[in-house]
């Protein structure tokens, strides 16, 4: 893992007192579980080993572009993944950043309580995270059938759960020497020959299942988690509550793990830096466990932290865009036009198209321009799987696929009352059926789920014992504007008319118009026949005419 060839760049003259190293993780993991009154204590925050041993040795570091690197690496970018993936990270990143800064610039004020809320904090996560083991060995060995990878993350948490403990016994121990403490802590990462066995071992196994923890799925960790549980729902918002618990807690662990790690080797880092006549009086039983290698120490903690450090590049795309429209007429439109998408006509295949008046519109043909894109992305492996799985669209069809794959829905439901058909005016027309099955399929053109899955939906609904109103609303489908008990569609209109009358006996005309659907609202709802008009002329009641449409309400996603 380390590379000890690596040489440095030019050398950036500034001046860091010696405590920068050893607290540049020292005082790390304090805020997972801070209130936000914490916040402000641990930004304070500094260790009073560090300060004590830097003001008595006046020593001085040089920090060249890697030990940059490494401090970016702790301050401001290390736990940014913990912002998105836990409501505990936001505490964290201004709290180290803070107490970085404080080292450059001032004179802090270090308290060893402090240092103990720190270490406190950290073995509540440990703790937090042991109290879900249950569920975790369930869920990965028997539902998702990853018996190596549970078992090395296992190792690994264990691993520096226990480092986390011997730290926290080393910070309260009063008989150890300020410098002592530092390099105990040091020592518990071992020397470069010691690595591989005290975490490299365990943590490059975990690295590489993370990535593909199946033989047979080619899947990572987040993404198997989430396809198993699209097996079982509806939407990928349901996938994404079921499956975003276990892969917190498989981050957590994680990064807890690798603070730990970066902890011991910063304290290392900080001892390397003495002069000599202090790395002297080291107390022999650490000092042969302590690299003091500067660069190695900073490559293994850009190692170690690989996968959850953020390093920014700008890339360039291209994509397409309408940028106005030529008419079938032969004029142009703008992009802005009033343009409608969908079926005009039951006839004609989706288009764009400005309607004119019933039955008339303009077809139009889409110009297109190419425009190019900049944007930052990162190239930090395990954000980038998270927030592939985690911050994809709620509102995915993925109907029980155990792929994870399926199509976008609407966000935003839609509906028409029974009334609103424009031509229902109480009196017959000889057209009337058909006038009603346009402003019906019309109105549903925009549509994005197939009439067989609003089927599925309701069996599955129905199945759970809610409403598909409540599972849509659940996924980020707004329904809000939906009157109550509306149904969604699982047809297009169909016509039931009579037409016209065979002898003058049966002088009665009688247009119908069904269509059909499945309440939004009743639990257990399956589907049903809906009346849309009610049109009718009959010479036997005095020419009696009549033209309605029954009450209710028609909704589509």
């Amino acid at each position: 893992m380390t590379n000890t060839t690596k040489k440095t760049n030019g050398k950036i003259k500034r001046t860091l007192t010696a405590a920068l190293a050893a607290i540049m993780m020292m005082s790390t993991a304090a805020t997972f579980a801070a209130s936000a009154a914490d916040t402000q204590a641990v930004v304070n925050m500094n260790t009073s080993t560090a300060i004590t041993m830097a003001e008595r040795s006046g020593a001085i570091v040089e920090v060249d572009d890697d030990l940059l690197a490494v401090k970016d690496v702790t301050s401001g970018t290390l736990f940014k993944i913990l912002e998105e993936t836990t409501e505990y990270g936001k505490f964290f990143t201004p709290a180290l950043s803070g107490m970085l800064d404080l080292f450059i610039g001032g004179q802090p004020d270090p308290t060893q309580e402090k240092l103990d809320q720190i270490n406190d904090k950290i073995d509540k996560l440990f703790d937090r995270i042991d109290k879900l083991q249950n569920d975790l060995v369930s869920t990965m060995e028997t539902d998702l059938g990853i018996q190596s990878f549970h078992n090395v993350y296992t190792e690994f948490k264990s691993q520096t759960k226990t480092m986390r403990r011997k730290i926290e016994d080393i910070s309260k121990d009063k008989s150890l020497t300020k410098l002592d403490k530092i390099a105990k802590i040091g020592s518990l990462a071992g020397a470069y020959s010691e690595w591989d066995i005290k975490f490299e071992n365990v943590l490059g196994q975990l690295n590489e299942l993370f990535e593909n923890p199946s033989a047979t799925a080619n899947a990572n960790i987040f993404d198997l988690t989430y396809r198993h549980f699209c097996g079982q729902v509806m939407f990928s918002g349901e996938a994404i509550d079921k499956a975003k618990p276990l892969c917190d807690a498989l981050m957590q662990a994680y990064i807890a793990g690798c603070t730990t790690i970066t902890e011991c080797l910063s304290a290392q880092l900080y001892i390397s830096q003495l002069p000599k006549e202090m790395q002297d009086q080291v107390d022999s039983g650490f000092k042969p466990h302590i690299c003091l290698n500067k660069t190695d120490i900073e490559n293994e903690i850009k190692d170690v932290n690989k996968n959850i450090a953020k390093n920014g590049k700008i890339i360039t795309t291209t994509v397409r865009e309408i940028v106005g429209f030529k008419g079938d007429n032969g004029k142009d439109y703008p992009v802005n036009c009033g343009y409608q998408y969908g079926s005009p006509d039951i006839f004609v295949n989706e288009m764009y198209y400005i309607p004119l008046f019933l039955g008339a519109y303009i077809e139009l043909y889409p110009k297109y321009a190419d425009r190019e894109v900049t944007k930052t992305v990162y190239d930090n492996p395990y954000q980038e799987m998270y927030n592939k799985v985690f911050n994809t669209h709620r509102n995915i069809l993925v109907n029980k696929n155990p792929k994870g794959e399926g199509y976008q829905v609407n966000d935003k439901a839609n509906y028409k009352n029974h009334g609103d058909n424009p031509n229902c005016d109480g009196k017959y027309w000889s057209n009337m059926s058909k006038l009603t099955q346009k402003f019906y399929n019309n109105a549903i053109s925009g549509m994005k789920i197939k009439f067989d899955d609003v089927k599925a939906l309701a069996k599955y609904c129905s199945d759970k014992g809610i409403s598909i109103r409540s599972l849509l609303n659940n996924v980020g489908i707004d329904t809000t504007a939906v009157p109550e008990n509306a149904n969604l569609v699982t047809s297009n209109a169909i016509d039931d008319s009579t037409n016209a009358a065979h002898d003058i006996f049966t002088q009665c005309y009688y247009q119908k118009t069904f269509y059909k659907g499945v309440n939004i609202d009743r639990v257990g709802a399956g589907e049903q026949k809906y009346q849309l008009l009610d049109c009718g002329w009959n010479l036997w009641k005095g020419g009696q005419e009549w033209n309605y449409a029954p009450g209710g309400s028609f909704c589509w996603i």
